[in-house]
């Protein structure tokens, strides 16, 4: 319970932080709307409410795509100057789920992460496809919104986070 309650104080204290303190590029601030992912923090509670951990682990693993969907459909109405493809890289798709865990402001979904972890072990192991990788990310994400510093030095590690976490989920 003590790693929920880090979690719940962390959230609270993040709540303000912004993309560009994230180190996000321009490109993912999305800045003329009010709540840039709004579907992804959609996703997150819809995620939050089901009971079955299946289901859960299922709608984790499209959250990559519901990002990309804000992201197109932004730019679709606020073309850029130069007209190159936006890559999310693993690194800004972790920035971005760190920004929309905190926007969704839902300590208890670490409890809902740990649920799916314990039941669904040998399935996340198995998989070893997207739902796997999102689902690590998120559990980065939590990790890193747990550190009480989260600035670009420590998101630039990210990518070792998820590899840890990864050791983690097949630990279990």
């Amino acid at each position: 319970m003590e790693e929920l309650q880090v979690y719940e104080e962390m959230i609270k204290l993040k709540q303000n932080i912004t993309l560009n303190e994230l180190g996000a590029e321009q490109v993912f601030w999305l800045s003329e709307k009010k709540d840039p992912y709004s579907q992804v923090i959609l996703q997150l509670n819809y995620i939050y409410k089901q009971i079955c951990p299946v289901k859960k682990f299922e709608l984790i693993g499209k959250l990559k795509y519901t990002i990309c969907k804000c992201l197109d459909e932004y730019y679709s109405e606020h073309p850029m100057e130069k007209q190159k493809g936006i890559q999310v890289d693993s690194d800004h798709f972790l920035i971005i789920l760190i920004y929309t865990l905190i926007r969704q402001n839902q300590p208890n979904f670490l409890i809902h992460l740990k649920f799916i972890q314990f039941t669904m072990s040998k399935e996340i192991e198995i998989d070893r496809g997207q739902n796997s990788w999102v689902f690590v990310s998120l559990l980065a994400a939590v990790t890193q919104i747990q550190e009480k510093d989260m600035c670009r030095d420590n998101l630039q590690n990210c990518l070792e986070t998820v590899i840890q976490s990864q050791y983690i989920v097949e630990g279990i």
